[in-house]
């Protein structure tokens, strides 16, 4: 009986030790990504789910959205594509156990001053603070909200 509470122990102990997050939110704000006619125009987001960042860190993001699987190989979990009208907020993904993720990539294509900008970002699951991580785009520029309980440019002013 000793050796079922002990297995009952250690299964609660490591599941209370891996932190989850609840949703990658993404926030696109009205003004974030304007044309040549200052019209807002939609950005495309991806989001890598990762298991080593080395891969990650060294390549383009030309690279990374063109030739995905021949750049990250066995380090790639899940990838997902999102284009994100003006003024809009998306769940992008939910349910993220840092054990089976233990890095999440980010890749923004959007128009900065007229300029094709592509801009990309990393985060070890476990420094994710709270359930929640906000990716929010902002004319000053994207800000990744919820690694360790602050507030973090990735570009911009």
């Amino acid at each position: 009986m000793r050796v079922f509470y002990f297995y009952i122990f250690i299964f609660v102990f490591f599941l209370g030790c891996s932190s989850n997050i609840k949703s990658v939110i993404v926030a696109n704000a009205q003004d974030s990504n304007l044309n040549l006619n200052r019209n807002p125009v939609p950005i495309t987001i991806y989001l890598f789910k990762l298991k080593n960042p080395i891969k990650f860190k060294n390549s383009s993001v030309n690279d990374l959205i063109s030739r995905t699987d021949f750049i990250l190989g066995q380090d790639k979990i899940d990838v997902t594509k999102v284009q994100m009208l003006p003024n809009d907020e998306n769940v992008i993904a939910s349910s993220i156990n840092s054990s089976d993720v233990p890095y999440l990539g980010f890749a923004v294509i959007y128009n900065v001053k007229n300029e094709n900008r592509k801009e990309k970002s990393l985060i070890a699951t476990r420094d994710v603070s709270g359930e929640e991580l906000l990716l929010y785009i902002h004319q000053k520029g994207i800000f990744i909200v919820g690694k360790n309980r602050r507030k973090e440019l990735i570009y911009g002013k």
